[in-house]
């Protein structure tokens, strides 16, 4: 079959469009690591910066398993012992989790900085056992921004987005949607892959 020509410009326009995705490379601090080491770090950047409050949705959720929830909040709960998981069959490539972040003007506007402690990170043990994030596709309001390489490495892991979101955008209320493209862990014991962490970060006037 001949494509026909608006077949060609769709075509066209979407490998214009991926080719156009800022990729970005996350940076790992080894030294945020531990429960004790990011609850210092986390006190710390909220002095130095109050981003507010935010919503957390995920498209998917592993089922609950001996009293322990994996849900979309647990993003943002301050603990490594818990963990989102996508609950899709296979490795998770494709399902996502969205960010709301805050609309109060009262707050800083966040200016595009992300932080996120990959994989199951309450330990080395589960780390190994769950899949980890390698590759995130990242969209503002709907609007793909970039791709994201994350290490597959215990640690606080960081990266900046504000020269890929549009020009002028007001990021107040805005919604920030990570997919997950690529994954590590293959050969690990639970095909399920995790999140312990992430937040925005670096809101400053």
């Amino acid at each position: 079959m001949i494509p026909t020509i608006a077949a060609l410009v769709v075509f066209a326009a979407t490998t214009a469009n991926a080719q156009s995705l800022k990729v970005i490379q996350a940076k790992l601090d080894p030294k945020v690591a531990s429960q004790a080491q990011f609850t210092k770090h986390v006190e710390k950047v909220g002095q130095e910066g109050d981003c507010g409050g935010f919503t957390y949705a995920a498209s998917s959720t592993l089922a609950p398993a001996h009293h322990v929830h994996y849900d979309a909040k647990n993003l943002n709960d301050g603990l490594l012992g818990s963990a989102w998981c996508e609950g899709a069959p296979g490795s998770g490539v494709g399902e996502s989790f969205t960010i709301t972040l805050d609309a109060n003007d009262t707050h800083p506007a966040w200016k595009g900085r992300i932080e996120i402690m990959n994989g199951y990170a309450s330990n080395a043990k589960l780390f190994q056992k769950n899949g980890r994030i390698k590759t995130l596709k990242v969209s503002f309001n709907d609007k793909p921004i970039a791709t994201v390489q994350l290490v597959d490495a215990l640690g606080l892991q960081t990266f900046e987005l504000g020269d890929a979101l549009p020009k002028d955008a007001q990021t107040r209320g805005g919604v920030i949607k990570f997919e997950i493209a690529e994954v590590y862990g293959d050969g690990a014991k639970a095909e399920d892959t995790c999140v312990s962490e992430v937040r925005p970060a670096h809101c400053v006037p």
